[in-house]
């Protein structure tokens, strides 16, 4: 039974890894680094732009769905676009982003270690710390763009400037 149970684990692992091994649709662009500039956008990529001025900027996403919600990377980096819906008029909503790659516009290494204490210095009483049941601990900075409120959020694994950031979100609001 034992053996059965093992031979069971040992497949069950390898669909799981066949099936997360993603095939990069042809033309489709990956991110894996690049500059995040707070409260506007990462890249070349800014709030309120078109799913065309996306798509003309950084090519096909590896993924889209019908609700505006475009993958331009694989883990372990993360760079998600999110468009108020799925019509091609649509602006971009929010941002996500994450991975070594990636570095803040004043240089900052967000990612690594002590990126979290560099933020905190550079924004002081600016930085607030937020803790939510949906959405864990995360530190936020709050400034306008396009005559709108942005937030940009870094997601942390605890309440500490030395956490480690895990992800940060760009979005009206």
């Amino acid at each position: 039974m034992s053996r059965l149970l093992r031979l069971f684990g040992v497949l069950a692992a390898a669909a799981a890894l066949a099936a997360a091994v993603a095939v990069t649709p042809a033309g489709a662009r990956v991110i894996r680094s690049g500059v995040i500039t707070i409260g506007r956008g990462a890249g070349p990529i800014t709030l309120g732009m078109t799913r065309s001025q996306v798509v003309s900027k950084l090519g096909r996403p590896l993924y889209e769905n019908a609700n505006g919600y475009m993958q331009y990377a694989q883990l372990p980096s993360i760079f998600d676009v999110y468009r108020t819906g799925g019509g091609s008029r649509t602006r971009v909503r929010m941002l996500v982003i994450g991975g070594s790659g990636f570095r803040l516009s004043d240089g900052n290494r967000i990612f690594a270690r002590g990126g979290l204490r560099r933020l905190s210095k550079r924004y002081g009483k600016q930085l607030k710390f937020h803790n939510t049941p949906d959405t864990g601990p995360y530190y936020e900075l709050i400034s306008r763009f396009q005559k709108r409120r942005v937030r940009t959020q870094f997601f942390v694994t605890r309440r500490s400037l030395d956490a480690t950031v895990l992800d940060v979100f760009i979005l009206f609001g």
